[in-house]
């Protein structure tokens, strides 16, 4: 669930996919946030919890999105 601002679930879902889509592909460098554009995303990992957070607007993702390598 993204937080820092109001949507549905799905609409999260939409917004976030093809972000989480490279980091699962293990593409990390370069990456923007898909909320501001402008903001590079920071990935923590903790076993198969996974957070995507933007250093600039503070939005993020988290969950268990599959196995991140």
């Amino acid at each position: 669930m993204v937080r820092g601002h109001v949507s549905s679930e799905d609409e999260d879902q939409i917004v976030w996919q093809d972000t989480l889509d490279e980091i699962q592909a293990g593409r990390l460098q370069s990456l923007s946030c898909p909320i501001c554009a402008e903001g590079k995303l920071e990935v923590t990992r903790r076993g198969q919890f996974t957070r995507v957070q933007c250093k600039k607007c503070q939005k993020f993702v988290e969950g268990q999105f599959g196995s991140f390598e």
